[in-house]
């Protein structure tokens, strides 16, 4: 009796196994793509600097004012991308020890199946926060280009106005 048991246990092990692998392969994918994300809107914010440090020059009080907005802008995203990545890097410390908790219970043998359980449901929740952020960053880099179209387009219509 004691042998079916184990073996049912085995086998519940090697699927919660493969589920955590499953897991762990989509939060190191979606850290990817946040790390791409990432790397795409630092240039970005460089681009929204030179373009407000361009806008500077001129004394159009249309184009001032359109500095004051983007440079506000610019320091909102800026602040925002490092409340992201700090976030980041948290969800990134919080998957590292559910993976190091749910690796320890399964070289335990697994006793019990509400603790294996218990990591997976938190191994998810940490994956699905980490989607949400991702998705967020995205939307906040379309924000920040059509930022920089705008202050380019409006930077342009200024020198045709001086031509």
């Amino acid at each position: 009796m004691d042998r079916i048991e184990d073996q049912m246990n085995m086998m519940r092990l090697i699927q919660l196994m493969s589920e955590s692998s499953d897991l762990v392969l989509k939060v190191v994918k979606n850290s990817n793509a946040k790390d791409v994300v990432l790397s795409v809107l630092a240039p970005l914010v460089e681009e929204g600097k030179n373009v407000r440090d361009e806008l500077s020059s001129y004394s159009d009080l249309a184009l001032v004012e359109a500095k004051k907005q983007a440079k506000e802008q610019v320091l909102k995203l800026q602040a925002k991308l490092t409340w992201l990545q700090g976030e980041n890097e948290e969800l990134i410390k919080a998957k590292d020890s559910a993976e190091k908790k749910l690796a320890h219970a399964i070289t335990l043998n697994v006793k019990s199946h509400k603790q294996a359980n218990y990591y997976k449901v938190k191994l998810e929740t940490f994956s699905k926060k980490h989607e949400g952020k991702s998705s967020y960053l995205v939307s906040l880099t379309r924000v920040l280009f059509s930022l920089l179209i705008f202050s380019s387009n409006s930077s342009c219509r200024f020198k045709e106005k001086a031509c």
